[in-house]
């Protein structure tokens, strides 16, 4: 009986002296680098590092409440589920402006690997909704201002798409571009008796901007032919 309780302990003091081995620092600092697979693992790691240093003389406890704090903002962040980029890029705007600038280098990595995915994510849904049919009512909204600018004397009577380019992505860019032909229908401004046409080439571009909202911008243009007289 007295060599079992010897063994036990035996191991009890072994176990606790392995126990106080544990570097409070080092730990730290590991915490403070270490990218974890998720949020929830980075807030575990910091939980039990406070469940067991507390109160203990540990370095730097307080920045380890904040690392924990962090993961945690993290985790409730990417726990709902956004349906455009425009609502994930204002409701992420203030924890983007916190996390991305962390003191813990681990929680700036985790950060900016899971806001470029769902980001990335969100602008491929959004890319996929730029069609050829907004490239056209784009184009003719355009071709109406610059006849309204080249041709006192006429008025567009209607205009027929000759041709329109498929929309692709721009390198480098959130957006797509493309390219159209247009045959402008002109009627006479003053009596009304006279008609004639002109057809134009048009390129345009169309872009998200940081508040998720479109942008349309005209690139270029030219008049394959203009009206008579």
């Amino acid at each position: 009986m007295k060599k079992i309780i010897l063994i036990v302990l035996t191991i009890a003091f072994v176990a606790f002296s392995c126990e106080e081995k544990r570097d409070a620092q080092l730990e730290y600092e590991q915490l403070r680098d270490t990218r974890y697979s998720s949020p929830r693992e980075g807030e575990s790691a910091a939980q039990e590092y406070i469940d067991y240093f507390h109160n203990k003389n540990a370095p730097r406890i307080n920045d380890v409440y904040e690392i924990r704090s962090q993961y945690r903002k993290m985790d409730d962040f990417f726990s709902k589920s956004f349906e455009n980029y425009a609502t994930f890029i204002s409701e992420s705007r203030e924890l983007n402006a916190e996390l991305s600038q962390s003191n813990y280098s681990g929680v700036r990595q985790l950060w900016k690997n899971l806001y470029e995915e769902e980001q990335n994510r969100l602008i491929e849904s959004v890319l996929d909704n730029i069609t050829a049919s907004n490239f056209d009512s784009f184009f003719r909204s355009e071709i109406r201002k610059i006849c309204e600018n080249e041709f006192y004397t006429w008025e567009i009577e209607s205009i027929d798409q000759v041709s329109l380019s498929t929309p692709t992505p721009i390198n480098g860019k959130i957006g797509k571009e493309a390219s159209g032909q247009y045959r402008i229908h002109l009627r006479g401004a003053v009596l009304g008796l006279r008609t004639s046409e002109a057809i134009l080439s048009i390129e345009g571009a169309i872009g998200i901007s940081d508040t998720g909202s479109f942008n349309y911008i005209r690139t270029g243009y030219h008049f394959l032919e203009k009206p008579i007289g």
